[in-house]
């Protein structure tokens, strides 16, 4: 009898860490753009088999592609990155989008610094649904950058996740060998994707061109190493970012 009672005890023990860990992972503390309403989104990786057949490129090119730089790729792997990139639906109104910031960014937008504009490189937030660690936003997006202001042992990153009313500020970023006009700065690859080294292949990025607007309800998050977020902040009416803890609804009149 005892020794059933301490196997019940056990197994109620490892339930608890369970359900520790889940929450450390995966749940989110207010807003409406949090990362449970993100995981129903189809992402890049939901539609990634059939953007590969339509391209008639095998999963091992993609991996190729999408690790090493565009401008020391021969033209015909070329034509095939910017293929399948521009197979990506361009996002629209309705498409939310996501840019990743650090901790201390979220001060200059809760003191609407250039207005709480946002300009940049962004992704769209359903892309992102598998990759939400610190580890993995680092190499993943590859924040490793010379002078990057990201850390990989940093305490958790923040994200701004949001639609734009007006979608044709945001292109893709191409290398001048791709057609575009950015410089060469590896680790970006000039081919409109990251160059992940997670070994699933690269995240279309988008680049906002000059500083934007975002629709209000706009809502910025911090994010621990282990992805769980926090409501920080919401974009208001009177377009400017006001503190989480003022508790502004878009619904409100």
């Amino acid at each position: 009898m005892k020794k059933h009672l301490i196997c019940i005890l056990a197994l109620l023990a490892c339930l608890c860490s369970c359900k520790k860990e889940e929450l450390t992972t995966f749940d989110v503390v207010g807003g409406n753009l949090n990362k449970r309403v993100i995981n129903n989104l189809r992402g890049f990786d939901d539609d990634l088999p059939t953007l590969l057949n339509e391209c008639k490129i095998s999963y091992s090119e993609f991996l190729l592609m999408t690790v090493d730089s565009c401008w020391n790729f021969p033209e015909s792997t070329r034509t095939k990155v910017r293929q399948l990139r521009e197979a990506v639906s361009k996002p629209d109104k309705y498409t939310m989008m996501t840019k990743i910031l650090t901790m201390d960014e979220v001060a200059d937008y809760l003191n609407n610094v250039d207005g709480g504009r946002i300009s940049g490189p962004v992704f769209y937030a359903g892309d992102l649904k598998n990759v939400y660690t610190m580890h993995d936003i680092y190499w993943g997006l590859r924040l490793d950058y010379e002078d990057s202001p990201f850390n990989e042992k940093a305490a958790g990153y923040a994200v701004i996740r949001f639609y734009v009313s007006s979608p044709d500020c945001i292109s893709i970023p191409y290398c001048k060998e791709m057609g575009g006009t950015l410089p060469h700065c590896w680790p970006y690859g000039g081919g409109g994707f990251t160059c992940s080294t997670l070994g699933n292949g690269g995240y279309p990025i988008w680049n906002i061109e000059y500083a934007t607007e975002p629709v209000e309800g706009a809502e910025i998050y911090e994010v621990n190493r282990n992805g769980y977020e926090i409501l920080r902040a919401v974009y208001s009416r009177e377009k400017k970012w006001l503190a989480a803890d003022k508790g502004y609804s878009p619904t409100s009149k």
